[in-house]
């Protein structure tokens, strides 16, 4: 009998509250239904900034352990000036030699607060959902951030999700957010 055949067995006692569960992740543990039902998010709130024409500016958000199906990135724009500009601006995985990008470089210019970055309607590159009004944004219309992926760390070494971009005055804070399941015991991905 698994956890969850145990718990609906006891729905509607008084032992339904006081049910336990075991402290290791394994397929039969809650901790693993929930994390494969929905995912786990990690968060990485950051400020990125560099004066006038600096190149290459990068920074690590997040590392992963393990293997992690990634199901969503997307961030929120919690303060920019109106100056703002990010040239050539993209998410790659890092692990000190390779880089993979996750998505194509964008040119995001003047990006109001409340905005969210996401995928833009072809998958290759960030776009702007503009926080200056409302919006609604299908589904059905656009997929999710990313296109839900697997994620091996390199052995022995860590692995990164970061951002890379030339810009020009930018000054930007912003709350990146990764959904994310495990994939193998112990899998994370955790914010730097």
């Amino acid at each position: 009998m698994t956890w969850l055949s145990r718990g609906i067995a006891k729905l509607g006692t008084r032992d339904a509250m006081n049910m336990s569960f075991p402290e290791t992740l394994s397929c039969d543990t809650p901790d693993c239904a929930i994390a494969w039902a929905g995912g786990r998010t990690a968060y990485k709130a950051m400020t990125h900034t560099c004066g006038s024409n600096e190149d290459d500016k990068t920074h690590n958000m997040f590392t992963i352990t393990g293997a992690v199906k990634i199901l969503a990135i997307w961030c929120y724009i919690t303060e920019a000036t109106e100056v703002t500009d990010f040239e050539a601006f993209k998410l790659q995985l890092y692990d000190g030699t390779n880089t993979i990008d996750l998505c194509a470089a964008s040119n995001l210019d003047g990006i109001p607060v409340g905005s969210l970055l996401e995928r833009d309607e072809d998958g290759d590159a960030l776009t702007e959902l503009d926080g200056s009004q409302v919006r609604y944004d299908e589904v059905t219309s656009r997929q999710r951030v990313f296109t839900e992926g697997t994620v091996l760390q390199k052995y022995n070494t860590t692995t990164y999700i970061r951002s890379i971009f030339n810009g020009n005055n930018v000054d930007c804070d912003m709350l990146w957010v990764v959904r994310w399941s495990p994939m193998t015991p112990p899998s994370k991905v955790e914010a730097v």
